[in-house]
């Protein structure tokens, strides 16, 4: 063979092993990798720190509430720590729909609390945003259900408790150190009324005074004139047998706040209100007299906790340590917080997915 054909040989032999590679290459395209539990759990991470970051952080009961089940529709809320941020809750977006709280203890008393409600929120920023769940918002949220709306609601509120508009959004402890002591005093009358009404076998009693209150009347301008009031204990006290106990009772109950605390501020004022509301709780009806409420309220002890005013932003420990918790939550399968986030749902479900193929596989 002379070197011509050895020549032409090489070449063909060459063009040969380029089309196998050609061919071969568009026969097997270069795999791509699929989700693995550890590349999920890394997308999990980002939507929990996404909506945290927008979601809505909710101070019930003055920041006293604990304990509490909070929920917006289908939305529930996270406590973001008893202990060292009572009555601090968190939604992981907008609660739009109604507020309730339930089974919520006082942090500082120790006592139940009365249900809690609250408007949906209408916030529409993005960023942490806030809202309080206190007796002034239950009672607006009372009034709106008995028919008033909400423009109505918030007047009628505010004047039955002698506050301002603006008030109704506001902490009532926070407040107290501001030296806004007729909030103060209004949203403790407002729980002493219910624990006392609550003793007469009214279960929602804000919400049956509401019904009675929404039209103003002579006898019916504030909460001191309601409780005196015959027609509105009628109304709220359904079992005839305890309507004079019960009208005698919270009358007691609203004077011994108006005198101990008449003279009264800030934190000294907090304490002399909140050891009367033990003293109701501790009492039955026929107990409920001004003097026994006097008396039994000094001997009373009260918590530490939920007298600080806790602030929670997206850069305080208490909010980083909810969102590493939640991260953790939401990649074992738990979305409590989670119920209208399609995103976080989508990543559980596909992690689900592949740690039940990688099981069926071994």
């Amino acid at each position: 063979m002379n070197t011509k054909n050895l020549t032409l040989l090489f070449k063909t032999s060459l063009l040969a092993a380029a089309m196998s590679m050609v061919v071969g290459c568009s026969d097997n395209p270069i795999p791509t990798s699929s989700p693995t539990a550890a590349s999920v759990d890394a997308e999990i991470d980002i939507a929990v720190e996404s909506a945290a970051s927008n979601g809505t952080v909710v101070t019930v009961a003055d920041g006293l509430g604990t304990g509490c089940t909070l929920k917006s529709g289908d939305l529930t809320a996270i406590e973001v720590d008893a202990t060292n941020a009572p009555g601090q809750y968190m939604y992981m977006s907008t609660p739009t729909e109604p507020l309730t709280a339930t089974g919520c203890k006082d942090a500082h008393t120790g006592a139940d609390l009365p249900p809690m409600s609250a408007p949906g929120s209408k916030a529409t920023e993005s960023g942490l945003k806030k809202l309080a769940l206190t007796p002034l918002t239950t009672m607006v949220k009372s009034y709106q259900d008995a028919g008033l709306s909400e423009a109505d609601a918030r007047a009628r509120t505010a004047e039955l408790l002698g506050v301002t508009d603006a008030d109704l959004d506001k902490n009532p402890v926070e407040e107290a150190a501001n030296g806004n002591d007729a909030l103060t005093k209004a949203a403790v009358k407002l729980t002493a009324l219910a624990k006392t009404l609550e003793k007469a076998g009214n279960t929602d009693p804000l919400k049956a005074f509401a019904t009675a209150t929404k039209t103003k009347t002579a006898t019916t301008a504030t909460i001191d004139d309601a409780v005196n009031d015959d027609t509105v204990i009628e109304s709220v006290v359904t079992d005839s047998t305890k309507r004079a106990a019960a009208k005698s009772a919270a009358n007691a109950v609203k004077d011994a706040i108006n005198e101990n605390s008449a003279a009264q501020t800030g934190d000294t004022l907090l304490d002399t209100i909140a050891k009367i509301v033990i003293a109701v709780q501790k009492s039955s009806v026929a107990d409920l007299t001004k003097e026994k409420i006097k008396t039994n309220s000094a001997n009373q002890s009260l918590n530490d906790a939920g007298k600080k005013v806790v602030v929670i932003t997206v850069d305080t420990d208490l909010f980083k340590a909810v969102v590493e918790k939640k991260k953790e939550d939401v990649k074992n399968g738990n979305t409590v917080g989670f119920e209208n986030d399609d995103t976080v749902k989508a990543k559980v479900e596909e992690k689900q997915k592949i740690v039940s193929g990688a099981t069926a596989g071994n």
